[in-house]
């Protein structure tokens, strides 16, 4: 499995607080990674999303999804409208281009090809990976289906909850290496290593720290 990490930048308070997180390499537990992911949140060159968008077409299936990923604590994201540019093959915001070179080019300096399986995903991507893992809509809204939207989420965020939609959140990956988990790799191991300093370096955090 890829692990997924997001640039934080906000105006003159978040660069401050992007300064400071790569300055101070505080120890943040999961929870607190988290608190300071929604701080920042929507970041510059976004638009927050207010409603959630349709996923399969019939309003009793979707309300059942957004139901049942809102008791999983999913939440709705913001939508990118700025400048994209791409990266190790990925689009990303224009802000998160330099820093995920400059941690590609730390990795290398560290025996390691850091590269990205998914960038930003507009909403209509990630509505045709989510659908792809559902079930009958009969069986969504009728509630026969509700483990298996349940084992999705697991995985993929519905159309509107997800991070890529905002261009600062990366799914890294080891260039070069095919299967395994990236968080048991050498590289996710490295990255990891020491409340994740290397990537706190250039304003990276985990999106789904351990808890």
């Amino acid at each position: 499995m890829r692990r997924t990490w997001v640039r934080r930048v906000r105006a003159v308070a978040a660069m401050s607080a992007v300064g400071w997180l790569a300055a101070c390499q505080p120890v943040l537990t999961g929870q607190e990674f988290k608190d300071f992911y929604d701080r920042y949140e929507p970041p510059p060159a976004t638009t927050k999303i207010t409603s959630p968008p349709a996923i399969t077409g019939d309003p009793g299936a979707d309300q059942r999804i957004w139901s049942i990923a809102l008791r999983r604590g999913y939440r709705l994201r913001s939508d990118h409208v700025g400048r994209l540019v791409t990266v190790a093959g990925v689009p990303v915001d224009e802000r998160v281009a330099g820093p995920f070179r400059a941690l590609i080019d730390e990795a290398a300096r560290n025996g390691f090809q850091l590269g990205a399986g998914y960038g930003y995903r507009p909403v209509t991507q990630q509505r045709s990976i989510f659908v792809s893992r559902l079930p009958s809509v009969g069986a969504i809204r009728s509630g026969g289906a509700d483990g298996a939207i349940d084992a999705a989420l697991m995985w993929v965020a519905p159309p509107g909850f997800s991070k890529h939609q905002s261009g600062y959140t990366i799914d890294f990956r080891a260039s070069g290496v095919g299967g395994g988990a990236f968080g048991s790799s050498r590289l996710g191991q490295w990255l990891a290593a020491d409340n994740h300093a290397a990537a706190k370096r250039h304003g990276f955090i985990p999106s789904y720290p351990s808890g």
